[in-house]
């Protein structure tokens, strides 16, 4: 008789043990579980902001890249000015070499100015 009492206290022991451990385990889980969600939340915050971040920063990029091409236009009319301008100082500076170097140029420039209009 005694040894079935045992047997029942012994079983009766390992159920009570069981039952704790397996509510030690479902606490465990739930506070593993409570842990990816909140880790979960973070990553998707995080990735919120980053593609936010990602968007302005490609808005940017965007907004350099047009101001490049603008500037770059400019820089190229700018040039092709330059060279304009500058093909016309040599013109200019001939002409008024070969009209210094005729004597007849400087009493006729006296007279009239007329024909440096027709480069301006």
């Amino acid at each position: 008789m005694d040894s079935v009492k045992e047997q029942k206290c012994v079983t009766g022991n390992r159920k009570e043990r069981n039952r704790q451990s397996q509510a030690a385990f479902r606490f465990r889980r739930k506070k593993y579980i409570k842990e990816l969600e909140e880790s979960i939340m973070r990553m998707h915050n995080s990735t919120k902001r980053l593609n936010q971040e990602l968007e302005r920063t490609v808005h940017r990029a965007e907004n350099a890249e047009r101001r490049c091409l603008a500037l770059y236009e400019e820089l190229y009319s700018l040039r092709k000015l330059t060279n304009r301008l500058f093909e016309e100082n040599k013109q200019l500076t001939q002409y008024c070499s070969s009209m210094t170097a005729n004597p007849l140029f400087m009493s006729h420039n006296m007279v009239s100015n007329d024909h440096i209009g027709k480069f301006f």
